[in-house]
């Protein structure tokens, strides 16, 4: 096949995609690392940064889709924690580095703190998960 302006624009999305899928692999298979940065995608995958950042531009960055991927990741985890299981740890494990960071971030994401959320899950539906809330508000606000 000869490489004409319109085969190579043909090209591009299929090739897109099939980076974007590759990183959010790598994303996913490396969410607990606290190096996982882009600088990090870049020298492991061979991408440079520009081709990185296009990638996640309809995702609002790639720093912001790991940092959504991870949020995501640790509100799974919390609705499998004990209440002895500190929410610190959860999010050491999921690559934060700042538990005040962690839980601004996820108050700020799903307008719960960490605990409100672990609390309403060991609790049950019937928990309130703030002044006014139930359980059933709080799911359909997830």
């Amino acid at each position: 096949v000869r490489q004409t302006p319109a085969t190579l624009e043909a090209a591009r999305a299929p090739i897109t995609a099939i980076q974007f899928d590759r990183v959010r692999r790598f994303i996913a298979e490396n969410l607990k690392s606290p190096d996982l940065t882009p600088d990090t995608i870049c020298a492991r995958l061979g991408l440079s940064r520009r081709n990185l950042y296009y990638l996640f531009e309809k995702h609002g960055g790639v720093a912001t889709f790991i940092k959504n991927r991870r949020l995501a990741a640790c509100q799974h985890a919390l609705t499998k924690s004990s209440e002895r299981e500190l929410i610190s740890s959860i999010a050491y494990e999921y690559g934060f580095t700042n538990p005040s960071a962690f839980s601004r971030q996820f108050q700020a994401r799903y307008g719960f703190s960490p605990s409100e959320v672990r609390s309403a899950y060991v609790n049950g539906p019937n928990a309130h998960v703030a002044a006014g809330s139930t359980f059933v508000d709080w799911l359909m606000r997830v």
